[in-house]
């Protein structure tokens, strides 16, 4: 949540800053956690894998796969390693035939 719509509280709550807050603050919230149910569809090797997501203390969170070595990526490598591309390509295809 943007600093300007929601605080962590010292009991580690998320709330809202204000009443005008609130209604933007639980929009976000809805959002993210329906992005994060999106996510958790899918099963491929171009995106990390969403293993569970949840709600608490007011806020959402997502838990995602560990990977060992993970490297960022690259454009250079990527134009170098054509079928990295495909795969890149791939995932962003499954991922907006879904929305």
């Amino acid at each position: 949540m943007p600093a300007g719509t929601a605080a962590r509280e010292a009991d580690r709550t998320v709330l809202p800053r204000s009443e005008e807050d609130e209604k933007d603050y639980l929009w976000g919230l809805d959002r993210f956690l329906g992005e994060a149910r999106t996510l958790a569809r899918f099963d491929h090797p171009s995106i990390v894998r969403v293993q569970h997501f949840f709600q608490a203390h007011g806020t959402g969170y997502i838990v995602m796969g560990h990977l060992e070595k993970a490297r960022r990526w690259d454009p250079s490598t990527a134009r170098a390693r054509p079928a990295l591309t495909a795969l890149g390509r791939s995932a962003v295809s499954r991922v907006r035939r879904s929305a």
